[in-house]
C-alpha cells in the first residue's frame, strides 16, 4: 500500500479511534505488519462531544481533551497514520447565528493546530463553511448523507467534498459503484461490518437521537428519570434479526476476502464500524481487514456479542420456551444492555465464499426486492444458533419496544 499525498492507491483501513495509549500504539505496531497492498489509511473519531456533534452518544465515547487528541495524533502520524474528525450530525441550532458560526470555526481551527488531516460531515453548509475557511482540511462527505446515486455523488464533489462515504445498502450494487467511479475524482469510502439491517426505516430517527445526545449546543429537555436511555429503534433493529436470522445476511456488510473486489471497482477506503466498542475488539476486527482473511462467526465481525468460533453455538433442544415473566424480561434486558450475553447465533465465514461474485457479475441485482429475490435466504439456511436462545432474545426486544 502506498500513499500520493491525500490519496490511498489500494487498500486503505479506515479505523475507529478510542482514547487509549495502548491501543493507538498497538495500531502504529499492526500497520508496520500490513501487506503491501494494504494499510490502516487513517483513524475517525471525535471528543464525546463539541459545537457540531456526531453520531455517537457522549456517554457512549471515552473523554478525550484536545491535548489529549494532539499526543494520539503525534504518534499515528509518526506511522504514517492520519487522523479523521468526526462531525457528521444531521442537526444544528435553529436558528444559525453568527456567534454559533463562529465557535464552531474556533473549534475547528483548534483541530487543526491538533493535527487533524480531515474531517466528515454530514450538512452541506458545514461542507461549504469548512472548504472555504479551513482549506487544509479534506472533508469526507458522511455516509449519513446515503449517497446512492450519481447525481448525489458529482454534487457532494461540487461542494467540496474529497471523500464520498457510500449508503451502506449501496455496498452490493457494483454498477453503481462503477458509474460513481467513472464520474467523480474523490475517492470513494465504503462501511465493512456494519450490523444495521438492510433499508433500515429508523436511520434518519436513530441518527437525530445520537446527533442531538453528542452536540453541546442542543439543550436538552430535563430527563424524566424513568424514561428509557435506549432509542427503541435498538430494540427494533435486533428485533429484527434476532426473529428472522436471514436479515443478518441481508445486511449489506463486506467480508475481509472481498475488498479485493471493491478495490478492483476503484474503492480504495473501507471503513470499520465500532467508536463504541472494546479496543481488543477493534484490533481483532482491524486485523482481519488488514490481512483479507478471517476464520470463524462472520457476524462477531460485525458486533461483538456474537460468539467469535462457531464451536461455541449448541444447536439447543430446539423445544419453544414458555412467555417469560417480566422480572426474567427485565433482567435479560440488563444483561443485553450491560453487553455481558453472548449471542450464540452465526455462519462460518467460510460459507460465505463467493457469496459476493454474483454482485459483481450482475447475476444478483440487489434492488430491495427480498421477496423475490431470494439469494440471502439461500445462505441464511448455514446460519447456526440455539433455537431456544433466539426464542428468549426475540421475547426480550419485543418487550422492551413495546414498552415505547
Amino acid at each position: 500500500m502506498r500513499r500520493m499525498g491525500q490519496t490511498a492507491v489500494g487498500i486503505g483501513l479506515c479505523v475507529p479511534f478510542v482514547n487509549d495509549a495502548t491501543y493507538v500504539e498497538s495500531l502504529s505496531a499492526l500497520a508496520k505488519q500490513a501487506p503491501n497492498s494494504r494499510c490502516i489509511f487513517e483513524v475517525y473519531g471525535s471528543l464525546p462531544q463539541d459545537p457540531v456533534g456526531n453520531l455517537r452518544p457522549a456517554e457512549s465515547i471515552r473523554p478525550t481533551s484536545l491535548d489529549e487528541l494532539k499526543r494520539h495524533i503525534a504518534r499515528l502520524h509518526e506511522a504514517n497514520i492520519r487522523f479523521n474528525y468526526v462531525m457528521n450530525s444531521e442537526l444544528l441550532p435553529i436558528p444559525l447565528t453568527p456567534s454559533y458560526r463562529q465557535e464552531v470555526l474556533s473549534f475547528v481551527d483548534n483541530l487543526v493546530a491538533c493535527g487533524v488531516d480531515e474531517i466528515t460531515v454530514t450538512i452541506p453548509y458545514l461542507m461549504s463553511l469548512f472548504k472555504k475557511h479551513v482549506p487544509s482540511l479534506r472533508v469526507n462527505a458522511s455516509i449519513c448523507n446515503e449517497i446512492a446515486s450519481v447525481r448525489e455523488a458529482v454534487e457532494f464533489e461540487q461542494l467540496g467534498a474529497g471523500v464520498l462515504v457510500l449508503d451502506r445498502d449501496a455496498n452490493r450494487d457494483f454498477e453503481l459503484i462503477r458509474q460513481i467511479r467513472q464520474q467523480v475524482k474523490a475517492e470513494i469510502k465504503v462501511l465493512c461490518n456494519s450490523a444495521c439491517v438492510y433499508h433500515c426505516i429508523n436511520v434518519h430517527y436513530h441518527g437525530t437521537y445520537s446527533s442531538a445526545l453528542s452536540s453541546s449546543a442542543m439543550p436538552l429537555r430535563t430527563a424524566d428519570a424513568t424514561a428509557p436511555l435506549t432509542p427503541y429503534c435498538s430494540y427494533y433493529c435486533r428485533l429484527r434479526f434476532f426473529s428472522d436470522p436471514a436479515e443478518l445476511i441481508r445486511m449489506h456488510w463486506i467480508r475481509p476476502e472481498d475488498l479485493d473486489l471493491y478495490a478492483q471497482e476503484g474503492v480504495a477506503l473501507f471503513k470499520i464500524d465500532g467508536r463504541d466498542k472494546d479496543p481488543a475488539y477493534l484490533l481483532e476486527v482491524t486485523r482481519a481487514y488488514l490481512t483479507g482473511s478471517y476464520g470463524g462467526n462472520l457476524f462477531h465481525l460485525l458486533q461483538p456479542e456474537f460468539v467469535r468460533d462457531m464451536d461455541e453455538i449448541s444447536l439447543g433442544d430446539g423445544e419453544q420456551r414458555p412467555e417469560l415473566d417480566t422480572a426474567r424480561l427485565r433482567a435479560l434486558t440488563e444483561d443485553y444492555l450491560a453487553e455481558r450475553s453472548a449471542w450464540p447465533l452465526g455462519i462460518d465465514n467460510r460459507d460465505l465464499d463467493g457469496f459476493a461474485h454474483a454482485f459483481v457479475t450482475g447475476k444478483v441485482a440487489c434492488q430491495g426486492n427480498c421477496v423475490d429475490c431470494g439469494y440471502c435466504d439461500a445462505f441464511a439456511h448455514r446460519i447456526r444458533y440455539d433455537a431456544s436462545w433466539r426464542d428468549e432474545m426475540t421475547q426480550v426486544m419485543r418487550y422492551n419496544y413495546e414498552q415505547y
